[in-house]
């Protein structure tokens, strides 16, 4: 027995060393080993091992009992997700202060300029400093200042019908409104906002999960990332923007693999998602590829008294072959006249198509470009929090990592009282559009920064170029700059759904899924907020 927990012993030492000479070597390959920070890095690897050790102890059962499998089987993801999404939101609207998730003064204000009001917040914020001054590391919250209930907000703001744009900032739209009429002190309305904004998060994702066919629990662990925290109750309009992604790819997917037939309410459906979408962010357009994954033969449109089904369509086609063939060449080639005549029009569409002009140039640069950035993109779609200077822990980030892997694989269904793999019928071409979706979603996304890129390097006249000389500056661009990590989270999805195996899924049963899971949105929640509270407030 002793000479058992000495080889345990043993063996964890030498991976803690081992982990603390890879940290050393990677995270600081230029600079000597320098031994106070090499033996703090052991001392926390060895610390994390045990725990680890311990877990898994916890966790892992050769035969899950019963009772169990009967707790699984009773629980409701959209109950649990509701319940963390409030002690998660609220708690973390709190601790992250206002003006400290990347541009929320520019969302605000981006309100304002959506409602039609010339004005900016801090023509209204009646001198309320609370929030400001933070930016620096060792700046901690002025309490006196920042709960300072006597800074009110103006109320001589007009009543004005907002443009279209509204959408992306709706909820926390709403909050503005009902602040200014009830004249609210500052604190109290801008946290009503970023409450509203995770209400209207909580309500999106509910109903994305009850769509989702399978894999709620890893769309779950998504929509509760940290980084997804931190947005979700903020003036962003990421709050829009993921949770809508997150339903249209249910929604898909619930279309694809549980819905006997495609009606015509469930294409405008999508529609309306994908506009709310590219209302919020342009180039996640890109989702609407999605489309072409669900079965042909399920579509059935009532026309009038005629129900037009996928056989009728094909019986069509069959007997005016060439008519239909001659139309569709015409219909493509008029479509692709008219987004070129569109996209030349707008400075994001002239980018699209000195991409494709110079697409060789372009590639290189995007190399260039994931060659410089791809450890922070890695590093901020799960950490590096608030305006860049919450730091989390490299272990942390793994961590996170490795639990979104193993829950990807969670995907159990049960089969007379005993928890087995749920296969996922995609097929090959199936498989093949997602990931052709996923790797145009990457390339606009990161795409989408150049014109951004051009503005940092103060190139004069930059907004006035043509379709030419954008192309002569993606030659001449060392990258592409300023894409962040959360930028990829409506992706994610895309990324790990598809990935099923059921002889993973078979050996990962003796893991209790239930207890890993609760032990990872522990984990997650005590770690963000001694991180931030040691950040920010004390």
């Amino acid at each position: 027995m002793k000479k058992e927990i000495l080889s345990k012993l043993g063996i964890m030492i030498l991976c803690s060393l081992g982990v603390s000479l890879i940290i050393e070597k990677f995270i600081y390959p230029e600079e000597p080993i320098e031994w106070f920070r090499y033996i703090t890095n052991f001392g926390i690897s060895f610390i994390c091992i045990i725990l680890f050790y311990l877990i898994s102890k916890i966790i892992y059962k050769k035969d899950i009992d019963s009772k169990l499998i009967k707790r699984f089987d009773n629980l409701s993801i959209n109950k649990i997700f509701t319940f963390l999404a409030i002690i998660f939101g609220v708690t973390f609207s709190i601790l992250f202060p206002l003006g400290q998730i990347p541009d929320e003064i520019t969302h605000i204000n981006m309100i304002y300029e959506d409602r039609n009001l010339d004005i900016e917040f801090s023509d209204i914020d009646d001198n309320y400093t609370g929030y400001k001054n933070l930016n620096k590391k060792n700046k901690k919250i002025d309490t006196s200042n920042y709960f300072d209930l006597s800074k009110r907000i103006d109320t001589d703001l007009k009543l004005t019908i907002p443009n279209l744009k509204i959408i992306r900032h709706f909820p926390q739209y709403i909050g503005t409104l009902i602040g200014e009429a009830l004249s609210l002190p500052m604190f109290i309305y801008l946290t009503l906002c970023e409450l509203l904004a995770l209400s209207f998060y909580i309500v999106i994702c509910n109903m994305a999960l009850k769509k989702m066919p399978f894999k709620k629990n890893l769309m779950m662990l998504i929509m509760l990332l940290p980084i997804c925290i931190q947005q979700m109750a903020s003036f962003s309009y990421d709050v829009v923007l993921n949770s809508f992604s997150f339903l249209f790819i249910a929604y898909i997917l619930n279309l694809k693999f549980i819905k006997d037939k495609i009606k015509f309410s469930d294409i405008i459906k999508l529609i309306i998602f994908l506009l709310i979408i590219a209302i919020c962010k342009l180039p996640y357009i890109i989702l609407g590829l999605l489309i072409f994954i669900l079965p042909a033969n399920k579509f059935e449109f009532k026309l009038k008294s005629k129900v037009i089904t996928y056989e009728y369509i094909k019986e069509k086609i069959k007997k005016h072959k060439y008519i239909y063939l001659t139309i569709l060449v015409i219909a493509l080639v008029f479509a692709c006249i008219v987004a070129y005549k569109i996209l030349a029009k707008i400075y994001i569409g002239k980018i699209l198509l000195a991409s494709i002009f110079n697409i060789i140039d372009t590639l290189s640069l995007f190399k260039r470009s994931i060659d410089m950035f791809l450890t922070y993109y890695l590093e901020t779609i799960v950490g590096n929090l608030g305006i860049f200077n919450v730091d989390t822990s490299l272990i942390f980030e793994v961590f996170v990592y490795i639990s979104l892997l193993l829950v990807t694989f969670f995907n159990f269904k049960i089969v007379k009282g005993k928890l087995k793999a749920n296969k996922i019928n995609f097929t090959k071409k199936d498989i093949i559009i997602i990931y052709i979706t996923v790797i145009l979603l990457i390339y606009i996304i990161i795409l989408s920064m150049f014109e951004w890129t051009l503005y940092c390097t103060k190139i004069p006249g930059y907004k006035t170029f043509n379709i030419s000389e954008i192309g002569d500056y993606i030659t001449k661009l060392p990258y592409i700059g300023g894409v962040q990590g959360r930028y990829f989270i409506p992706v994610l999805p895309l990324i790990l759904l598809p990935l099923n195996s059921v002889k993973i899924t078979n050996k990962l049963v003796k893991i209790n899924p239930i207890v890993y899971q609760i032990i990872y949105y522990i984990i997650v929640f005590v770690y963000l907020v001694i991180i931030l509270l040691n950040r920010y407030w004390i």
